[in-house]
């Protein structure tokens, strides 16, 4: 019998909850200087959803620090 897939959101609840999900959620973005790999954000979207790559994360960093969005641009590594 087949388990029907879980959405990314889903996912996340169940492994933050310490339920198994369907799979491990994984995240791809917080590496910055990956970001230049796509020549913008809907060619991200689309390679990393082929991949089944969950989103969205907010990134806290050891300084307990929210990252904010321009941190992340691929403009700021070009």
């Amino acid at each position: 019998m087949r388990v029907r897939e879980m959405t990314s959101r889903e996912r996340t609840l169940a492994a933050i909850d310490h339920q198994e999900p369907d799979r491990v959620p994984i995240f791809f973005r917080g590496v910055a200087p990956l970001n230049h790999l796509w020549k913008d954000e809907y060619e991200r979207v689309d390679v990393l959803l082929g991949m089944g790559v969950d989103e969205k994360i907010t990134i806290i960093d050891a300084r307990g620090c929210y990252e904010t969005a321009p941190m992340w641009s691929p403009q700021l590594y070009r």
